[in-house]
């Protein structure tokens, strides 16, 4: 029987900002995968996710995304855990990042993955977002 992480985040320490979390999915035109062949876009609704943690960024992860030569502005940072079976997915072969819109406490913003850590065998997903400047 292998472990399964569906339910690992306790309701207790669940993320809930105001306007909640909605996953935009990716502003992809389509793209070409490894083979070359074109994939063409995949349009999904807005998805409202219901059991996320999201956390500032620890100084660890900041220091990795600046020292792997990353843009990312160390202000910007968030992890996030989600375990009800979504995986997100940063911009990787030619695929556009996921996005998600949540509020930072402030204002409701938009977020854009830049790297995850998914196991979907286990339904779980760790992402590092940062905030996508309009």
């Amino acid at each position: 029987m292998s472990l399964d992480m569906y339910g690992f985040v306790d309701p207790m320490f669940a993320s809930r900002p105001e306007g909640g979390v909605t996953l935009l999915g990716s502003e992809s035109d389509g793209y070409y995968d490894d083979d070359g062949i074109w994939v063409p876009p995949t349009q999904q609704p807005p998805r409202t996710l219901s059991n996320v943690s999201i956390q500032p960024a620890s100084k660890k992860t900041v220091e990795m995304m600046i020292g792997i030569g990353g843009t990312a502005n160390p202000r910007d940072l968030r992890e996030l855990w989600i375990n009800d079976g979504t995986m997100l997915y940063p911009e990787d072969d030619g695929r556009a990042a996921d996005r998600l819109e949540f509020s930072d406490g402030l204002a409701v913003r938009t977020w854009k993955v830049v790297q995850a850590d998914n196991r979907p065998w286990h339904t779980y997903c760790h992402a590092i977002v940062e905030r996508v400047r309009t």
